[in-house]
């Protein structure tokens, strides 16, 4: 039997805060399903979201609010396989001058335009402008995987492209890790 005062507090006491944060989220998780939200969705908002209830409903109602939309699934199909890539990887964002394609100018150009747009939305919070900002991604990143090749041979060019490609994982993850959502 542990006697108070023994020593432990603070281990007690992260313990005590943890088994509360995964309560609150499991309750979250589960009312949301109850109203109808998929809970993959949920989940990829957990993946990258403070335990913040009001956070984490206005990011699933914002994500919730375009999954019924003609252009969800390409969307979704486009941000998978930068995350799929860019999963473990860890090079710098790339210098301009490192580019040897023209669509690494224009997909570096696409993100530079939105991430400061989608940081300011998330900041306010309004989810759904950071949702528009970051759909307008889509086009020059699927563009993008059409004319380069990402594994390229050349270790150096490799590294510029998945250096690109993380960077646009950064912005999209500042609402939701898309990967976890279903698209079947």
């Amino acid at each position: 039997m542990k006697r108070r005062g023994a020593g432990n507090e603070a281990a007690d006491t992260s313990t005590l805060v943890h088994e509360l944060v995964d309560f609150v989220r499991a309750r979250f998780r589960a009312s949301m399903v109850g109203q109808g939200c998929s809970g993959d969705l949920v989940d990829a908002v957990f993946a990258v979201s403070p335990p913040d209830p009001v956070v984490l409903f206005q990011k699933v109602q914002a994500i919730r609010g375009i999954s019924g939309t003609a252009d969800f699934l390409p969307i979704m199909h486009t941000f998978k396989r930068v995350l799929n890539i860019t999963r473990g990887q860890d090079e710098p964002s790339p210098d301009r001058a490192s580019f040897t394609e023209p669509m690494e100018h224009e997909l570096f150009e696409a993100v530079a335009a939105v991430e400061s747009e989608v940081a300011r939305a998330v900041e306010a919070p309004d989810f759904p402008l950071a949702l528009e900002q970051i759909l307008t991604l889509q086009s020059p990143v699927a563009t993008f995987f059409d004319q380069v090749l990402v594994d390229a041979k050349d270790p150096v060019l490799k590294a510029v492209r998945i250096g690109l490609l993380l960077r646009v994982a950064r912005v999209f993850l500042q609402v939701a890790d898309f990967s976890r959502i279903s698209t079947r």
